[in-house]
């Protein structure tokens, strides 16, 4: 209760001593007891749309990617209970604005802004820790949370996934459901009929198990290609996720959006608070188009290029980093806003991370980043 209301019951009480008129003693009684029941039963909802009304809005959504929970031996896929703790606590502090996924693909699809620091949480395969230990402490704090589900490990009963009787049970407390493939195969290797069995075989078991029309997908181990993204769409997807870091924006490719993957050894409190208080940057005109490499002269190593938007103050104090060579030395400005990166070396087989930053205002950071794979 604030000073401002205990002065306004104290005068109503005041007035009600000062009077004789039983009808308007009974008036302010009755106006005290409104008022303390507002008060009381509506603080917080009060206080929070009046802290949102006043905040300036950002075309930015940041994205979390979750595998296992308490499964030490893990410990590239997997946070210890401890960290779940403290990075829950971080993000129901009040400072943040924890949304659910769908909310957030809306809104980058119309172009539309949300608040600060709007967060989305994510976890892939279904895994038994998530159900036993990551989705009870989500639940608690009344987080939304999105599971990107592999389906044919549920459907043959694997030890250590979860069961799909587990996941009715989610679904009935508030887990939203979306599809991650059937068999979790690297999809980009695949020929056009077996990348479009692995999609539409996950997305159909999840209606016919759940009733859920999965209308987003999360590429296994972050993996797409131009021709995956194509079965994406023609499958009635309407955005898809990989495993590179960065922020949403409005200019993001939806079928290839960004998620800061969360583990063991980037999941201290320092390095999760500079992650769900980045900014995405927004970029127009990527090259190349295709993140899948083919292994040749021609395309890799590839050259990066990107231009930055107009309202991104501070471009040129842009650093870029190779996940497997740390910082980018070879960028060269096309202009004020157009920077490509290049290589001397060719990618190796497998994933290569690019992550691009600018500081921005009160210590957070604008971030870009890329995944790329060679076959």
């Amino acid at each position: 209760m604030t000073n401002d209301n205990i002065n306004i019951i104290k005068a109503l009480i005041i007035n009600m001593i000062k009077s004789n008129n039983h009808m308007y003693i009974s008036y302010l009684w009755a106006s005290i007891i409104c008022l303390i029941t507002v008060t009381l039963i509506f603080p917080v909802k009060a206080q929070k749309n009046n802290i949102h009304d006043k905040l300036i809005k950002e075309d930015s959504v940041v994205g979390l990617i979750y595998h296992r929970f308490g499964e030490d031996k893990y410990s590239a896929t997997s946070v210890s209970l401890e960290q779940l703790d403290m990075q829950i606590n971080e993000l129901t502090s009040g400072k943040y604005n924890v949304i659910p996924l769908i909310t957030a693909v809306n809104s980058i699809l119309a172009g539309e802004k949300l608040p600060p620091r709007s967060i989305v949480i994510t976890v892939d395969d279904a895994f038994t820790s998530f159900y036993e230990d990551g989705w009870p402490k989500f639940k608690a704090a009344n987080l939304p949370v999105t599971l990107f589900l592999t389906t044919f490990p549920i459907d043959n009963n694997y030890k250590g996934f979860i069961s799909w009787d587990n996941l009715r049970e989610m679904k009935q407390q508030g887990l939203d459901i979306q599809a991650h493939s059937h068999k979790h195969y690297h999809l980009t290797n695949l020929d056009d009929n077996a990348m479009k069995y692995q999609v539409k075989t996950s997305q159909q078991r999840i209606k016919q198990e759940l009733g859920i029309d999965s209308k987003v997908f999360a590429y296994p181990y972050g993996e797409a290609s131009s021709k995956l993204m194509k079965h994406i769409k023609n499958a009635g997807f309407i955005a898809a996720f990989g495993q590179h870091s960065g922020g949403m924006t409005s200019h993001s490719n939806k079928l290839y959006l960004p998620r800061f993957p969360i583990n063991m050894s980037y999941g201290g409190k320092k390095h999760f608070q500079q992650v769900i208080n980045s900014i995405g940057l927004p970029v127009a005109d990527m090259m190349p188009v295709d993140p899948s490499l083919q292994n040749n002269k021609y395309t890799n190593p590839p050259s990066i290029g990107f231009t930055i938007a107009d309202n991104i103050e501070n471009a040129r104090n842009i650093a870029c980093y190779h996940s497997k060579i740390g910082v980018i030395k070879d960028m060269q400005w096309l202009g004020q806003r157009r920077i490509e990166l290049r290589f001397s070396q060719a990618f190796n087989h497998g994933r290569t991370r690019i992550n691009c930053t600018i500081p921005a205002k009160n210590g957070r950071w604008y971030w870009f980043g890329m995944q790329y794979y060679v076959q």
